[in-house]
């Protein structure tokens, strides 16, 4: 992730950083669920819905379910910055 953007520098890429990283773990090798789906249920949603453009990562919320189809799926936050709804 650090060198993520560093061999392409016409990418204007620069300032960016992650904010939020989801490790989905299987309990199959082949996955228990398709990926689509597993992404659908990691939500990220401005506060505010009449602002054009954030100022900030706190004017974001989000949200990660802590288990997918009961325990066959462990999703683990690697990264997550991203305040929680409240």
């Amino acid at each position: 992730m650090t060198h993520m953007f560093t061999d392409d520098p016409s990418s204007n890429r620069s300032g960016m950083r992650v904010v939020g990283l989801v490790d989905f773990q299987h309990s199959r090798p082949l996955g228990n669920e398709h990926a689509h789906k597993l992404f659908d249920m990691v939500k990220v949603e401005m506060r505010d819905k009449n602002k054009d453009y954030p100022d900030s990562i706190n004017d974001y919320f989000g949200c990660v379910p802590g288990q997918v189809d009961g325990n066959k799926i462990t999703v683990k936050k690697v990264i997550w910055e991203i305040p929680e709804k409240s």
